[in-house]
């Protein structure tokens, strides 16, 4: 094993020597705007991001070069309208470049993520080809609303609208991005005629002036091939308008006696259709 990941070590390093021989040409009108200097794997040699604009300011024209910063040849050369579908990765006058480096195929190399302005979640993903020596575009990667990598998952974090959302996990299975984990939240709709006092009963924490939000959670993972209910639980949040982060105030798990009351005063059809 040791000698095979040397073996493609150094296939990568003799690639990224090769590209010495390739040099940046601007064209007329462009300029560079940024450069970050940045590592794939502790035994290559680093890497620059160089981001290209149009002196006009045109974001269809925007550029990004991956530069080895040894011998200064092109490794990546990639025209981001291709990818971004012309939406701006580069921010303000100083042009610096959003990007985020992780590892998101978990083989210990780093690759990147391109984010369009104003989001932090939605990118596009270029993934370090150890053989290649180079970065490729992943178009399954960036279909993911991707929050991080924990636990050995990819994490993603899709908001349906300000209370409702899916956090997910994926992973690699046989070479396959797989959905492992699964939670999805609803805004409890309760039925009508349910009161306060009722409803008191189960969550005395509940402030109506403190605009509290009930969550119906239910977990899933993978088990045999499904995604399978693991764990549901009801959470009272309390927030604020100005706040996207919730605080949780209390909760109750589905299957408790406090949950199964709960349970029957919500109107199930509709809670579950929020999503």
């Amino acid at each position: 094993m040791k000698r095979f990941t040397c073996i493609l070590l150094a296939l990568s390093l003799l690639l990224l020597a090769a590209c010495s021989k390739q040099a940046i040409e601007l064209a007329e009108g462009q300029s560079v705007l940024s450069e970050d200097t940045v590592s794939v794997h502790p035994d290559l040699p680093d890497v620059i991001f160089r981001a290209v604009r149009p002196e006009d300011g045109n974001v269809y024209g925007e550029e990004l070069y991956v530069v080895n910063a040894r011998t200064g040849g092109v490794i990546n050369h990639f025209i981001l309208a291709d990818y971004n579908e012309g939406f701006s990765v580069m921010g303000g006058e100083d042009g610096q470049l959003n990007y985020e480096l992780m590892d998101l195929n978990f083989d210990g190399y780093q690759d990147f993520r391109l984010f369009s302005l104003g989001s932090m979640h939605f990118g596009r993903v270029f993934v370090w080809d150890i053989e290649a020596g180079a970065f490729d575009f992943d178009a399954a990667l960036s279909e993911l609303s991707i929050s991080g990598v924990e636990d050995g998952l990819i994490r993603t974090f899709d908001r349906g609208s300000a209370e409702n959302h899916r956090e997910g996990g994926y992973k690699y299975i046989d070479g396959e991005l797989v959905l492992a984990e699964e939670t999805i939240s609803h805004v409890v709709q309760l039925k009508q005629g349910v009161t306060q006092a009722q409803f008191s009963e189960v969550f005395p924490q509940l402030d109506w002036e403190m605009r509290s939000i009930l969550l119906y959670r239910a977990v899933k993972v993978l088990e045999d091939g499904e995604l399978t209910l693991v764990e549901a639980r009801f959470e009272l949040r309390q927030s604020d308008e100005r706040e996207i982060e919730w605080d949780l105030a209390a909760q109750h798990e589905a299957d408790s006696a406090a949950g199964k009351k709960l349970a029957e005063l919500v109107d199930w059809d509709q809670t579950l259709n929020e999503q």
